[in-house]
C-alpha cells in the first residue's frame, strides 16, 4: 500500500529531476508539507481555558478555587469533608491526560466515572480514583475505589513494571498523567511510564475531578495545581495506547450501576426470599407484615398479622418458612395457606428471637437465634446460638454455641457448606456440614459480621455488611470482588425475579433491586 509520505517524495524527485533546480525543489516541499494534514490527528477537546474557572467547581466541601499563572488551583482548608474539583459533564468512553503539581504533604487523586447520586453514599462523590501520592509509600498510579473495594492496584514497588512505575512520580513538580477509560478496561500512566491497568464493568460513565482531600490537624495545607487537562471522546479507541501491563480483571456482575427503589415508606424491612416463580416476599417486622413484590412489578400483601416474622424462606417444597419473633418460633405456611409451627423450644425452654434461617435440601432447617432490642440482655436460652430442626421436626439440636451474636445464616446449594456471621465480634464463618445435620471445620471466611447474606451461582457471597450502607459481595475465596451502595442500612438480600438475576435489597424503609450479570440459587 502507498502512503502519503512515499507519493510525497516520488513528486519531490520527479520535480527536481524536471527543473534541475535546488530552490524550486525546496519550494515545493514547503508546498507540499504545508498543505497535508498530519496523519494523527488527536481530536483533543480542552477543559480548561487556562483563564477562568469556567465549567469547574468544588463538591462535597469547601476548598477555594482559582486560577494562577495558567492553571486552576484549590487547596486544603475543610477539617470535617474530603471536597473536590469537578468538571460539569459526565463521560463515558474516553483518554483523558493533564499535568498536575501538588506541594505539601497531602495526597490528591484523580476520578474518573465519578458517580454523583444523591440516593447514594449521601451524595458524596465516588467511584474510581488513580492515586497521586506524595507520601514516602508513593503510590502513585495505582488505582483506589472510593467508598467501594478501595484499593485496586496499590502500587507496593514489587511487582511487574511496578518498579518503573514506583519511582515516575516526580515529588512536588510538574507530572503528566494519562488515563484511558474504554468499555470496561482502565490503563493509567504516569510521566509516559505504565503504572495500572484494570478490566471492570462496574461504571460506564461519570465524572472527571480531583479530591481536594481534607486537613488533618497540624498539618500543613496542601495545594493541588491542574493544567492542561483535555480529554478525548470521539473514538478514543483508534487513539488508545499499548501497555506493558498485564490486566487485572475484576468483578463484571453488574449489568448496569443503576439501583431501584421499588418502595418505600415501610418501618423496617427483612428476610427477603423468592417462590419458584420468582415473586419476592419481604417483612416489615414493626408493622407485622409479610409483603409481596411480584413480577409484575406491583406490591401485594401476604399478612398483617405475622408475629413480628424476621427472616424467610422457601423450602424445596415451596412452603414459607419464618421466623416468627413474638412468640419466638419457626413457623412453616403450605400452598393452601395452613400455618403450623414447626420449633419453638430447645431443651424446654423458649428460643430468645429467631432471626434468620436456611433450610436444606433434606427437610431440615438451620436457624439463628440472637437477641435484640431494649431486653436483649434478658435472654431465655443461656446464650445466642445456631440451631437445627431435623426433617422429621420432632428434634432440634444446637450446632454452634461458640458465638456472641449470630445472624446471617445460608448454604451451599449442594449442602456441604454452611455461612454463619457472628454479627457482634464482626466474623463471618463457614462450616462443613455433617450427614447428622452438626457442623464440623469452623474457618475464618471474612473480617466482617452482616444482618443477612445470599449466593450467587457462580459462588460469591453477598453480605448486608454491618454498620455500612452497602452490600459488599466476596469470591467462595473468600477476597472481596464488588459492593454495591445503597440510600439506606441495607438488612437482607436474595435473588429473584423470573430469570433469577434480579438482585433484592431490604434496606431500612424500603425495598430496592438491581440486575446483575449474575443468578441466585434460590
Amino acid at each position: 500500500m502507498k502512503t502519503k509520505k512515499t507519493e510525497r517524495l516520488k513528486i519531490f524527485k520527479v520535480i527536481s529531476h524536471v527543473h534541475g533546480k535546488t530552490h524550486l525543489f525546496i519550494f515545493v516541499l514547503i508546498a507540499l508539507v504545508s498543505s497535508c494534514s498530519p496523519i494523527t490527528n488527536e481530536p483533543w477537546i480542552n477543559l480548561f481555558d487556562g483563564e477562568t474557572t469556567a465549567g469547574w467547581s468544588i463538591t462535597d466541601g469547601e476548598a477555594p478555587l482559582k486560577v494562577e499563572d495558567g492553571a486552576l488551583v484549590t487547596q486544603q482548608i475543610d477539617t470535617v469533608n474530603y471536597p473536590y474539583l469537578v468538571y460539569e459533564e459526565e463521560f463515558r468512553d474516553f483518554i483523558f491526560e493533564c499535568d498536575v503539581k501538588i506541594t505539601g504533604s497531602l495526597n490528591t487523586n484523580i476520578m474518573i466515572r465519578g458517580i454523583s447520586d444523591p440516593d447514594l453514599n449521601n451524595g458524596k462523590v465516588h467511584g474510581f480514583q488513580m492515586e497521586i501520592d506524595q507520601s514516602e509509600r508513593q503510590w502513585t498510579g495505582g488505582v483506589w475505589e472510593e467508598r467501594g473495594r478501595l484499593w485496586m492496584t496499590p502500587l507496593l514497588g514489587m511487582g511487574e513494571g511496578e518498579k518503573a512505575a514506583f519511582a515516575a512520580y516526580k515529588n512536588s513538580e510538574w507530572n503528566h498523567y494519562r488515563i484511558e477509560a474504554i468499555a470496561d478496561t482502565f490503563k493509567f500512566w504516569v510521566n509516559g511510564v505504565p503504572t495500572s491497568h484494570i478490566v471492570d464493568g462496574k461504571t460506564d460513565k461519570g465524572i472527571i475531578g480531583f479530591q481536594v482531600h481534607l486537613i488533618q490537624p497540624g498539618k500543613e495545607s496542601g495545594v493541588i495545581r491542574v493544567k492542561n487537562p483535555k480529554v478525548i471522546t470521539e473514538n478514543p479507541e483508534k487513539y488508545a495506547k499499548e501497555t506493558t501491563l498485564r490486566a487485572k480483571t475484576f468483578s463484571t456482575l453488574f449489568h448496569s450501576y443503576t439501583l431501584e427503589k421499588l418502595a418505600t415508606g415501610f418501618k423496617f424491612t427483612e428476610g427477603p426470599a423468592v417462590d419458584s416463580a420468582g415473586n419476592v416476599y419481604f417483612t416489615d417486622i414493626p408493622n407485622e407484615s409479610i409483603l409481596i413484590w411480584n413480577t409484575e412489578n406491583q406490591l401485594d400483601t401476604l399478612t398483617n398479622n405475622s408475629n413480628f416474622a424476621n427472616g424467610l424462606y422457601f423450602n424445596k417444597d415451596q412452603n414459607l418458612l419464618a421466623c416468627e419473633r413474638t412468640p419466638a418460633q419457626i413457623t412453616l405456611t403450605d400452598k393452601n395457606g395452613k400455618k403450623s409451627i414447626i420449633a419453638s423450644r430447645y431443651k424446654g425452654r423458649k428460643f430468645n428471637q429467631p432471626n434468620d434461617l436456611w433450610p436444606d435440601g433434606q427437610g431440615g432447617v438451620y436457624f439463628t437465634d440472637p437477641k435484640y432490642g431494649a431486653e436483649q440482655d434478658q435472654l431465655a436460652q443461656d446464650g445466642m446460638h445456631v440451631y437445627y430442626i431435623d426433617p422429621d421436626r420432632k428434634t432440634v439440636i444446637r450446632v454452634c454455641d461458640d458465638l456472641v451474636k449470630p445472624n446471617g445464616i445460608v448454604g451451599t446449594p449442594e449442602g456441604k457448606n454452611l455461612y454463619v456471621t457472628d454479627a457482634q465480634a464482626r466474623k463471618t464463618y463457614i462450616y462443613d456440614i455433617n450427614e447428622d445435620g452438626t457442623l464440623s471445620n469452623k474457618t475464618l471466611f471474612a473480617d466482617l459480621g452482616c444482618d443477612g447474606m445470599t449466593l450467587d451461582q457462580q459462588g460469591n457471597i453477598y453480605f448486608t455488611t454491618s454498620g455500612a450502607r452497602r452490600v459488599d459481595i466476596y469470591s467462595q475465596d473468600g477476597e472481596q470482588v464488588d459492593a454495591i451502595h445503597v440510600p439506606e442500612q441495607p438488612s437482607n438480600v436474595c435473588f429473584g425475579g423470573v430469570d433469577r438475576d434480579e438482585l433484592y435489597i431490604t434496606a431500612r424503609t424500603s425495598l430496592y433491586r438491581i440486575k446483575m450479570n449474575a443468578q441466585g440459587v434460590d
